[in-house]
């Protein structure tokens, strides 16, 4: 079997098969004038991939002809200051069983995690080309804090509010 004979849902990376599992979008462009490329991925990072992680690893690790999960993430961004600064990109996380059951166990932390994980980025979701990137999760954590673009204030008044009643919490 070749990588155009598989099913959607299983890929091949480092010629090894991983599953598909997840795919997940930012609804909201990250601020490209404050994140460069890098810090765009350790934003996504933090967002899924500690969580996805710990679900599957316990399955995964029953099935031995998988080499692990794939979560991949689409990710806008513009620069405020320039208004054709629109980009979408791709991100994909290729995580290995062994090391996500690792992580899982509390054996290893995000820094050591994100160092066995083969991560890439591409600037085009429709005919992705993969582009291998390093991230230093542990450095980045701090400084990708509210960094989604700004859209312009809209004064709420008291008349707006008339008729509008607030939840209950559960």
């Amino acid at each position: 079997l070749g990588p155009d004979d598989l099913p959607p849902t299983v890929t091949v990376v480092d010629g090894k098969i991983y599953a598909l599992l997840a795919r997940h979008a930012f609804t909201e462009p990250l601020d490209s004038g404050r994140l460069d490329r890098r810090a765009r991925g350790v934003r996504v990072w933090e967002e899924w991939v500690p969580q996805f992680t710990a679900r599957w690893a316990g399955a995964l690790s029953a099935v031995p002809e998988l080499a692990g999960a794939v979560l991949i993430a689409t990710v806008p961004s513009e620069d405020p200051a320039n208004k054709k600064s629109k980009l979408v990109e791709e991100w994909r996380f290729a995580i290995p069983t062994s090391a996500a059951s690792s992580f899982s166990r509390g054996e290893i932390m995000d820094s050591d995690l994100a160092s066995r994980v083969r991560i890439e980025v591409s600037s085009d979701p429709k005919q992705p080309s993969w582009t291998s990137v390093t991230l230093d999760v542990e450095d980045e954590l701090t400084r990708t804090e509210g960094v989604e673009v700004q859209r312009a204030n809209v004064d709420v008044r008291d008349e707006d509010l008339l008729g509008v009643e607030d939840e209950e919490d559960p």
